[in-house]
């Protein structure tokens, strides 16, 4: 199955869930600096962590290989 097929038959779910060892990162070096998130699919970590303040002072990136997601 190609990624554009995948993207169309597995949505994504939105939620406030940030995994532990990743808001810890976050919160590393008062919270400056920059985040990449490789293979963001359509942006469910990057929502959840801008809505618990993760991301305040942060340069975000965010690529994905689907143009769908």
């Amino acid at each position: 199955m190609d990624i554009e097929q995948y993207a169309k038959m597995s949505p994504q779910y939105y939620s406030r869930y940030v995994p532990r060892i990743l808001e810890q990162q976050l919160l590393r070096n008062n919270g400056e600096g920059n985040f990449l998130d490789c293979g963001c699919g359509d942006g469910a970590i990057l929502y959840a962590s801008k809505r618990k303040g993760l991301l305040i002072r942060k340069k975000v990136f965010a690529v994905d290989f689907s143009t769908t997601r």
